[in-house]
Formats: structure tokens, C-alpha cells, sequence
């Protein structure tokens, strides 16, 4: 007799008792739908990615609307400033007369080298300009007629000018005098005859050329207008006695100088 024995299926292996299989080696990878996006995209999507550079935070229509504005506000600068080039006109600057030094200085003082002639020019700026402007520095250089070398000057920061309107100021100004601008006296004996401190002929106004060089500033815009200008001045020295500077003699200038030279009349050219 044939024993029937149980033909018995392949074991399939453990079943963890009841627990669920180990994963196999598909189920490792993420069961999440695939999405279908760039690294841009991630990056945007992420905190700190390009998102970061808006002003919102990340919210695309509040960044759209922070983009807009500031195109409009770098168009309205970038159209004021082409409108100022345009038709902007640089103030007109008008002397009004000589007035007394404006920082307190006296109008005459000598020391053993020279002396100093102290007083202000009143000086009128008409601005034709819808906006404001301000002056970050006005300079001046003197110089006496006839001569090249520097004979003082002034200067003066930080001058509001207003729109639409005429400013007046008082520039601070200066003549300093010492023989080693002036080695033959020429520009002395000059000085003491105008101030009719060598006998014999009247008293004439002081002849003082001066370049005038504004830094000017209308809105982010700076000009440098300069002008060539003169001041007649009276002759500050009241007590009717020549300076008395080592080495001149009065006579021996005269004789030098002959007496009749007119300083004024030949002006060189002037190294800028």
C-alpha cells in the first residue's frame, strides 16, 4: 500500500508572528507623490532661499507690489535729476559792497613782518531754481593788481540757499601783507601812496582782485562755478603812518619804483 504522505509548500519564511514583513528594498524610497519642480522652485519655496530678498517675506504679490514702488521711486529720483540737468540755472552772484569783517576782526592790524586789512564782502546770490540749494564752500583767493603771488583771501562752509529767492551774505575777507611776497616793496610803497601816507596827493580806494570759487550743491548734484572779481576797499590805515616793515625806506622805494608806476595797469596771467 501506497502511503499518501502531505506533500508540504516551500516554508515562505518567518512571519514574525504576526508581525508585518521587513520592508523590501522598493519600500525604502518615499511613497509621497512625485512633484514635479525645479531647484529654483525649491529654493524659493524654502525660508532664506530667493524669497528672502523681497520686503515681504516670501508672499509673491506683496513682492510684486514692493517691486513696483521701487521702480517708481528710482524713475521719479532718476527724472528729477535729468529735470535739474536740464533747466537748472546756476544762482547769479552779485557784489553789493564792503561791510566790516564778520568775525570781529579789526579792520587794520600790523605785526613786525606785515599787516592784515580785515573786512566782509556782501555778496547777493539770486537762486532762479524751483529747490533750495547750499553752497559747501566758497573760496576766495586776493591778489594785487599787477602781481601773481596770493595776498590773502577768505572762505566760508556749509551756506543754505533758498529757492526762489536772494540770500545775502557777508564773506569774510582778508588782505595779509609781508615783504616776502612783495622782495622790492612794490605793492607797500603802492598801498602807502593810495593811502596818501607819502605826502603830496589824495587818498584813492585800494584795488583788490580776487577769484571766487563756489562749490554748490542742488540736490545730489555738485557744480564749481568760479569768478573773477574786484574789490575797491578804503585804506584802513587810520593813524597817517607807513607800516614799519624791516628793510623799507620810503625814500629809497620811491627812487626804486620812480614814483609813478601804476600797479594796476598790467595784470599777469595768474597760475589757477
Amino acid at each position: 500500500m501506497y502511503s499518501t504522505s502531505s506533500t508540504s509548500s516551500p516554508n515562505p519564511g518567518p512571519t514574525n508572528h504576526g508581525q508585518e514583513n521587513p520592508l523590501s528594498p522598493t519600500s525604502a524610497y518615499s511613497s509621497k507623490p512625485f512633484l514635479d519642480y525645479d531647484d529654483d522652485d525649491e529654493k524659493r519655496a524654502k525660508p532664506g532661499g530667493l524669497m528672502k530678498y523681497c520686503c515681504c517675506g516670501g508672499r509673491i504679490t506683496c513682492c510684486k507690489a514692493c517691486a513696483i514702488i521701487c521702480c517708481i521711486l528710482f524713475l521719479l529720483i532718476i527724472g528729477i535729476a535729468a529735470a535739474v540737468l536740464l533747466w537748472a540755472r546756476p544762482p547769479k552772484v552779485d557784489f553789493l559792497g564792503i561791510v566790516p569783517s564778520p568775525n570781529g576782526l579789526p579792520a587794520y592790524n600790523a605785526n613786525t613782518a606785515g599787516f592784515d586789512f580785515n573786512f566782509g564782502l556782501q555778496i547777493q546770490v539770486d537762486n532762479p531754481n524751483i529747490v533750495g540749494a547750499n553752497f559747501e564752500m566758497i573760496k576766495a583767493i586776493a591778489f594785487y593788481p599787477g602781481h601773481s603771488d596770493p595776498i590773502g583771501g577768505g572762505n566760508l562752509t556749509d551756506v543754505t540757499i533758498a529757492a526762489k529767492g536772494k540770500t545775502i551774505i557777508d564773506f569774510p575777507f582778508s588782505v595779509n601783507y609781508n615783504k616776502d611776497i612783495d622782495p622790492g616793496f612794490a605793492i607797500l610803497f603802492d598801498i602807502a601812496q593810495k593811502c596818501g601816507l607819502t605826502g603830496g596827493g589824495e587818498k584813492q580806494k585800494l584795488e583788490i582782485d580776487y577769484k571766487l570759487t563756489l562749490t554748490i550743491k542742488i540736490l545730489l548734484i555738485t557744480i564749481n562755478p568760479s569768478l573773477d572779481r574786484k574789490a575797491m576797499i578804503d585804506c584802513p590805515i587810520k593813524d597817517g603812518k607807513i607800516p614799519n616793515i624791516p628793510g623799507f625806506d620810503i625814500g629809497k622805494a620811491a627812487k626804486q619804483i620812480g614814483g609813478k608806476r601804476d600797479l594796476s595797469t598790467k595784470t599777469p596771467k595768474r597760475p589757477y
